[in-house]
């Protein structure tokens, strides 16, 4: 049998073109894919070629109509040096760029979900806020301003920006801006808060270390700095259920943090040395010392009286004096609270011939109260109590002193 033959027998002979019987040009007549499709019962290829001719993509493109399906690890590839590969390892899904240039995504709303598109994970606007999302719910917002944070931030370091232009918008800030005369190599932390417009400097740390509250120059660890008329620009409040509230002291040498203390007992302060109280000054002014008073020297209150009824106000001196004028009744009053020891000293310089009468509570030396001093003379007297004034104990120390 010749080779040559027409379409119409080489149809009927069971398709031996297609087979592989004999070549396409041995066909007299050369057909054209069209002639052949249409005079074939079916199309211009095998079952074993999977896909009809007719179904083909044309290699010069075109529209794919259905699935595309790779197996694990088969790749597209794009590029000339198979720049991009989109890929399934059968673990992972795997964008691949390592060509030249940068690997972009163009979208007018950028936007990544879970597969059942139900929750939100990043949302990107052009123009606008690109966001961040855990389990659903927005955490990180970018604004003109920088960006808005729901919920905590922990951080190893914050390091805030150098040299930072105060926006002023009206919220509290923390930002690094340099020292004086924009030096670069004192740097300070600065705290601000306020309104819009009007924010000011509150608290800063500087280069050395010092913090100063107030203060934009602070000379210690810790400078407080009231404002103007500001009289206590420090408060120590205590916890809640506390009895006191102080202050500690510490030094290298210093055996424990509780060891020595100033604050307050209610309306009272107090001084703690060596871990106990030693000192209390009461709500009445009165100073109670625990133990032995050593000074290098005391000085006690004087007073001047005057008048024919004179009182000896104990919470006013300690060394009184008085110059006659008349016959003269005198009266203690508030002496100390029982257990207390209090003394006082008095000069009474006679003015003329003068009685002076004493509070029945004096008990006297010998039992009889001193004779008045002459005109013009004067006498000392010397008084204590430790009950409260309800017992003094008078005795004379001097008489006709000039």
């Amino acid at each position: 049998m010749t080779k040559a033959r027409d379409l119409a027998n080489l149809i009927a002979a069971g398709n031996p073109l297609a087979d592989g019987a004999i070549a396409y040009s041995e066909v007299t007549g050369t057909p054209t894919l069209g002639t052949a499709a249409a005079a074939a019962t079916g199309d211009f290829a095998t079952a074993a070629q999977g896909t009809l001719a007719d179904a083909a993509l044309p290699k010069a493109g075109g529209a794919v109509t259905g699935d595309v399906t790779f197996g694990d690890s088969d790749k597209i590839i794009m590029g000339a040096g198979s720049d991009l590969q989109i890929y399934h390892d059968g673990s992972h899904s795997l964008i691949k760029d390592s060509g030249t240039g940068n690997l972009k995504l163009l979208a007018e709303n950028f936007s990544v979900q879970d597969p059942n598109q139900t929750e939100q994970m990043i949302l990107a606007t052009p123009n606008s806020s690109v966001n961040l999302y855990h389990n659903g719910s927005k955490k990180i917002e970018t604004t003109a301003l920088g960006c808005d944070i729901t919920g905590r931030v922990a951080a190893d370091f914050l390091v805030p920006a150098s040299n930072q232009t105060d926006p002023d918008d009206g919220a509290a800030y923390i930002y690094q801006q340099s020292g004086v005369g924009w030096d670069f190599a004192a740097l300070n932390l600065k705290f601000s808060t306020g309104t819009s417009g009007n924010r000011a400097e509150r608290m800063r740390i500087d280069s050395g270390g010092n913090l100063g509250v107030g203060t934009a120059s602070p000379s210690r660890k810790l400078t407080v700095q009231g404002g103007s008329g500001d009289t206590l620009p420090v408060r120590v409040i205590g916890g809640s259920g506390a009895t006191t509230s102080g202050l500690e002291f510490q030094d290298p040498s210093t055996t424990a943090d509780y060891k020595v203390q100033i604050g307050s007992i209610g309306d009272n302060l107090y001084l703690r040395a060596g871990g106990a109280e030693g000192m209390r000054i009461t709500s009445s002014g009165d100073v109670n010392i625990v133990n032995e008073l050593k000074a290098g020297s005391y000085n006690e209150t004087y007073a001047a009286l005057s008048g024919t009824s004179p009182a000896v106000n104990c919470e006013t001196g300690n060394v009184f004096s008085l110059s006659t004028t008349g016959s003269t009744t005198f009266t203690f009053t508030n002496p100390p609270a029982s257990g207390t020891a209090y003394g006082f000293t008095l000069k009474v310089t006679a003015g003329g011939t003068h009685t002076l009468t004493w509070p029945s509570t004096v008990d006297w030396a010998g039992g009889t109260a001193p004779d008045a001093p002459a005109s013009g003379e004067t006498n000392v007297l010397v008084f204590i109590t430790y009950d409260g004034g309800t017992t003094w104990y008078g005795f004379q120390a001097g008489a006709a002193l000039a």
